[in-house]
C-alpha cells in the first residue's frame, strides 16, 4: 500500500491543482488551528505535521520513517462555505522551478480525520477552454506526463474554484488522513 500512496501523492505534486499564482491574497488566508499537528495518510505509514509558523502562515513537514522529505508552505482559505489549501513545496535539490508552483486543493476535516481533494486541472481546462494555462511536459524527476499549469491572476483563480467547488469532476482525487497517535507501551 505504501508505493500506492506514494504514487498518488506523486500525482497530485506533478500533475493536479497546480498553478502559477496563489488563490489568496494576504487578507484571504485563515488559521485553522483544529488541524494543526501530525497526521498519517491512510494504509501506510507516512507522516504529515502542520505547524504554524507565523500569523496565518503554515508549513507542512512530510515525513517517511520520521525523515523529512518534503517540506511545504500552507495557506487556507475560506469560499463558498469550504475551506481550500495553496500548498507550495520548498526547494529540494535545486528543483526552484517546482518551488514556484502552487498546489491547490480542498479540505475536509474533523478531529480525527481529514480528506485532501485536489483540483483536477486537465478536466478544469477541458470544461472551460478559457481557462489561460500552459502544458508542459517533465516539471519533475517524475515525468508522469502532461502537466497543466494554470496561470490565471488570483482574483480569476478565485472565481474559477468557487464556480466549480462543488463539481465532483474537479475536485475528484483525494487522500484520506487519520489524526497520528503514538502507542504508549504500558510500562510495568
Amino acid at each position: 500500500m505504501k508505493f500506492f500512496t506514494v504514487v498518488i501523492i506523486l500525482i497530485f505534486v506533478v500533475s493536479c491543482g497546480l498553478t502559477d499564482t496563489s488563490i489568496f491574497t494576504e487578507k484571504d488566508k485563515i488559521e485553522i488551528p483544529e488541524i494543526e499537528g501530525k497526521w498519517l495518510t491512510e494504509h501506510d505509514s507516512i507522516v504529515w505535521e502542520l505547524k504554524k509558523y507565523s500569523n496565518k502562515n503554515y508549513k507542512i513537514f512530510k515525513y517517511i520513517e520520521n525523515d523529512t522529505i518534503h517540506i511545504y508552505n500552507a495557506n487556507f482559505i475560506t469560499m463558498n462555505n469550504q475551506f481550500f489549501i495553496d500548498l507550495q513545496m520548498m526547494p529540494l535539490h535545486n528543483d526552484i522551478k517546482m518551488s514556484k508552483i502552487h498546489v491547490i486543493g480542498k479540505i475536509t476535516f474533523s478531529s480525527s480525520n481529514l480528506q485532501f481533494y485536489v483540483l483536477d486541472n486537465e478536466y478544469l481546462v477541458k470544461k472551460n477552454k478559457t481557462i489561460s494555462h500552459r502544458k508542459e511536459y517533465g516539471t519533475s524527476d517524475y515525468n508522469l506526463g502532461p502537466t497543466y499549469i494554470l496561470n490565471e491572476p488570483t482574483k480569476k483563480l478565485q472565481e474559477l474554484i468557487m464556480k466549480y467547488s462543488n463539481d465532483p469532476q474537479v475536485f475528484q482525487y483525494f487522500l484520506n488522513f487519520k489524526r497520528y497517535q503514538k502507542i504508549k507501551i504500558p510500562q510495568d
